[in-house]
């Protein structure tokens, strides 16, 4: 299975206005995507209740949206800056509230999405992920949805002002073997998103190769383009064994525990110059959190910050490392990796 991700699309959230902007505008997706009637319907009461929670709780904060392709589905992820849950487990049982409102809100998503979590920290902010699956998928058990027996997540979103994103990932995945891919285009707009593109989709295509040879064949790929930055990670769970390629400002983490490890990436540009090419070894463990991100994200950043967050699902890691490390002047993209 290989999947190149898809862009995210970022909605405002801070007028009550935005609420119904916001519900038109994914529940059109969810027709594109082939969703029945019913389904959109469950779409649109999910956007429509996690606008409201940011519009009655935190006042303003944001819908990340994205689509999914295996299965096929709509990821959203409502982000917010405001007071946060003191009791998790009150604020999900139907009738509390502390609006003033009927306090179905989170109860009512958690019972329509087919994958539901969040994160929440007093007077931090709150993300809450909803996973909306298209036919016989949505009929799925609730929780992680893995995809074989690994947890993905993670965004690709451009800077603001541009339509285009100029970072992407792509993730690989047979058996207990996983390659993943991480790119950022020189710059911003069109131009990155071109020579991104060509790098990751080259990466994709040469799973079979070694990650040196399925490098330099990204690298003739995008000759001619502005270039990129790109890190290649491959792993085999059984094995127990990571490889690790990068060129450029691409960061890759193995988290385990209160251990992170920094991975090492060299100086170059795929498609330009690059000066050399190492593949580093490193270890697998069955807890290790894998993260790769461009430089989109500020550094250095620590999981340590955030108590319980390393457990949550990888979409929800990507977006409060979003939320509190964009550097807000580039794209950004992220992709995190687990073991379900």
């Amino acid at each position: 299975m290989t999947h190149v991700a898809s862009q995210t699309v970022v909605l405002d959230i801070s007028d009550p206005s935005q609420i119904s902007h916001a519900r038109m505008q994914v529940g059109q997706l969810a027709h594109t995507l082939g969703f029945d009637e019913i389904e959109r319907g469950r779409v649109e009461i999910i956007v429509t209740e996690l606008a409201t929670n940011i519009i009655l709780h935190a006042r303003a904060g944001q819908l990340l949206v994205r689509r999914l392709e295996d299965p096929i589905g709509i990821e959203i992820l409502a982000v917010d800056r405001g007071p946060g849950m003191t009791n998790v487990s009150e604020c999900l049982r139907d009738g509390f509230s502390t609006a003033g409102t009927a306090g179905n809100g989170l109860g009512a998503i958690r019972r329509l999405a087919q994958v539901f979590d969040l994160y929440t920290r007093p007077q931090v902010g709150t993300v809450v992920l909803a996973h909306a699956l298209r036919g016989r998928a949505a009929h799925a058990l609730r929780g992680p949805a893995p995809v074989e027996r690994f947890v993905v997540g993670g965004l690709c979103i451009a800077v603001d002002g541009e339509v285009e994103c100029g970072d992407l990932w792509s993730i690989h995945i047979s058996g207990p073997m996983v390659r993943v891919c991480m790119g950022d285009g020189l710059g911003h707009g069109p131009d990155a998103a071109l020579a991104v593109r060509g790098a990751i989709l080259s990466l994709a295509s040469s799973t079979q190769q070694s990650l040196t040879v399925a490098m330099e064949t990204a690298h003739r790929a995008i000759a001619g383009t502005r270039g990129a930055a790109v890190a290649v990670c491959a792993f085999n769970a059984d094995a127990k064994t990571v490889q690790y390629l990068g060129i450029g400002n691409i960061s890759g983490v193995l988290i385990a525990g209160n251990e992170q490890h920094n991975m090492v990436s060299l100086n170059g540009i795929v498609g330009h110059q690059q000066h050399k090419r190492q593949e580093f070894a490193y270890s697998w463990r069955d807890d290790h959190l894998l993260i790769m991100h461009s430089d989109g994200l500020r550094t250095p950043w620590s999981l340590e910050a955030y108590p319980g967050l390393v457990s949550r699902h990888p979409s929800v890691i990507a977006a409060v490392l979003h939320r509190d490390h964009c550097r807000g002047r580039d794209d950004v993209g992220i992709v995190i990796v687990r073991e379900a």
